[in-house]
């Protein structure tokens, strides 16, 4: 009952924090902020049953840093999700722990039963068992300086405010990875991790034959997830096309469901390439292989030294994820690249 009643103080805890850091905080603050985030062993394992968080501070003082309480999350997640897509149509995972997390993988498509005679030798047929291993890469938002005064005078919810602009800022550099990154040191990006599945004719014109081509080009045991992506150009490109009846390929939205070509529904995503000359300008297939790993919450630190001579404090937001296409061999997602 004790961390029903401190959980529900948390928000305004961390809110103090923000506006006046933690030398601002009252002794009360104080507990409510070590309950949730330092914690004594029992508390931990008690918050971890119930499916909450709970970090170790980063610093300590003034410099300290807190993982955003459940609370003040929801803007950090919204602003992530609204750049790009990716967020939205991807399986997301969370991890307490930033250890390497593999997915296991097996292609037993090929595989087929027999007939034997009678007193035979049944023939041998292993499954063949892979993985795809997700990391934890660190990403900041980089630092947001806000003035003392606006701290202070500022009516609405600061958490919610700074979590907006710092789940934008990281939202943007992980939408484009997960989109495009080459897996250097980074996350493997949809478009990358891709197979071929059509050559387009031209290098900037998507033809009508071409999209039902990269459709039937995915295994029919995607189809029923199966979705396009690509970025808003695109869209205007194909918004143009017509089946062999005259008849736009593009699916006005209706009250059963979203918007759609050639039946299927498609994601806008402003990371994916134009239609240029060699890009992977469109996707299909079932983007839910998608996988998105994030070790635990946002952490973020408030700087309180670093610009006090003009009167400012900086914040700042880390976050672990890493991302990559789960794909046994059969390729769930396929692109059609511009001639």
């Amino acid at each position: 009952m004790l961390i029903e009643e401190t959980q529900s103080e948390v928000g305004a805890a961390f809110d103090q924090y923000l506006r006046f850091g933690f030398g601002g905080l009252t002794r009360h603050d104080r507990e409510v902020m070590r309950a949730r985030y330092v914690a004594d062993p029992r508390m931990s394992m008690e918050l971890a049953a119930r499916g909450i968080q709970a970090s170790q501070s980063v610093g300590s003082g003034s410099g300290g840093g807190y993982s955003v309480p459940d609370e003040a999350m929801p803007s950090i997640v919204e602003a992530l999700k609204a750049f790009g897509g990716m967020r939205t149509v991807s399986t997301v995972v969370q991890t307490r722990s930033g250890a390497d997390l593999p997915i296991p993988t097996d292609d037993d498509t090929s595989a087929v039963g027999e007939i034997i005679n009678e007193n035979t030798e049944h023939a041998e047929g292993d499954i063949a068992f892979g993985q795809v291993i997700l990391q934890g890469f660190l990403y900041s938002s980089k630092i947001i300086k806000v003035s003392r005064q606006f701290l202070q005078d500022f009516n609405g919810d600061v958490a919610a405010y700074l979590g907006q602009k710092i789940g934008a800022r990281i939202g943007r550099i992980q939408n484009t990875h997960f989109t495009t990154g080459d897996g250097s040191s980074k996350p493997r990006g949809i478009v990358t991790a891709s197979t071929l599945g059509k050559t387009a004719g031209s290098a900037t014109v998507i033809a009508y034959d071409e999209l039902v081509d990269l459709m039937h080009a995915v295994d029919p045991a995607y189809q029923a997830n199966g979705q396009w992506m690509f970025n808003f150009t695109t869209l205007g490109m194909i918004h143009k096309l017509t089946d062999s009846n005259s008849q736009p390929l593009w699916g006005p939205m209706d009250s059963e469901g979203p918007d759609t070509i050639l039946g299927r529904p498609y994601i806008i995503n402003q990371d994916m390439p134009d239609a240029t000359t060699g890009s992977k300008s469109l996707l299909y297939g079932d983007l839910l292989n998608y996988h998105i790993r994030d070790v635990g919450n946002v952490i973020v630190l408030r700087l309180d030294e670093r610009f006090a001579d003009k009167l400012q404090v900086g914040f700042i937001g880390f976050m672990r994820s890493d991302g990559d296409l789960v794909d046994a061999g059969t390729n769930p997602v396929k692109h059609l690249i511009q001639a």
